[in-house]
């Protein structure tokens, strides 16, 4: 009930069941919280660091062992304003976006244009699949906006690294990524074909360009896929894509 609830607020499945295991223990190292989370020891780090970052937990080093304890539960609260905050720039930042995507399909007009809007992770299958049925050997997705993996529900990473990226590793698709700096260091669940660069992102949002497709998710609670299918609307994301190429770290 209480992790479900957390969840809800913006904690993966893992996050939740850390915070909460330290908040029975008190105080424990990365090994304790494992037994008691029992969670994949390959990620607690990753977990404890976004939990870190989010401010609901503190670490102190004591000869030399790292102790991790939960800070008081009312911090919720500052993330959850921290959220409304994330919220309502991605509310402002789609707001700013709109009349270019408009415009975009307003000048693709003479061209049949077709766009989908999916909800849920039910919906996030749904618009992939489409994606994945058009896959061929040595063609190129282009994605840019990816945060740490940490910041995604767990059932979304398994998607991904369980059905899209093998699927991508099979069908020979190549792909270029621009994920933000957070991510330097990090490692990759996938391991298809792929060039990544780094640039300073911030957003629930991804955008995702593949052959007349373009795909703008917003990972919010509940993940919303808006799916526009125009040769020239793609092309025009694809010259976008080019100009933050150029712009990002290697």
């Amino acid at each position: 009930m209480i992790d479900l609830k957390l969840k809800k607020l913006g904690l993966t499945d893992y996050e939740s069941k850390t915070y909460l295991a330290l908040l029975d223990i008190g105080e424990g190292t990365s090994g304790d919280i494992i037994k008691k989370a029992d969670i994949h020891t390959g990620k607690i780090y990753e977990i404890l660091e976004s939990l870190k970052n989010k401010g609901l937990i503190s670490e102190i080093t004591r000869n030399n062992i790292k102790q991790y304890s939960a800070t008081e539960p009312k911090r919720i609260f500052d993330y959850l304003e921290v959220k409304k905050k994330e919220l309502e720039k991605t509310e402002r930042d789609i707001s700013a976006i709109m009349p270019l995507l408009l415009e975009k399909v307003k000048s693709a007009s003479k061209k049949p244009v077709k766009i989908e809007i999916y909800t849920g992770f039910e919906g996030l299958k749904t618009a992939f699949s489409k994606e994945m049925s058009k896959y061929s050997k040595n063609t190129e997705v282009l994605i840019f906006g990816i945060q740490p993996k940490a910041n995604y529900d767990k059932k979304i990473t398994d998607f991904f690294a369980y059905t899209v990226y093998p699927e991508r590793k099979r069908k020979g698709v190549l792909t270029k990524k621009i994920k933000d700096i957070s991510t330097i260091g990090v490692k990759s669940s996938s391991s298809y074909p792929k060039q990544v660069r780094y640039l300073e992102y911030k957003s629930l949002t991804i955008v995702e360009v593949y052959k007349e497709m373009v795909m703008i998710e917003l990972y919010l609670e509940n993940p919303i896929i808006l799916l526009v299918e125009s040769e020239e609307v793609a092309k025009s994301f694809k010259k976008q894509f080019e100009i933050f190429w150029e712009m990002a770290k290697k």
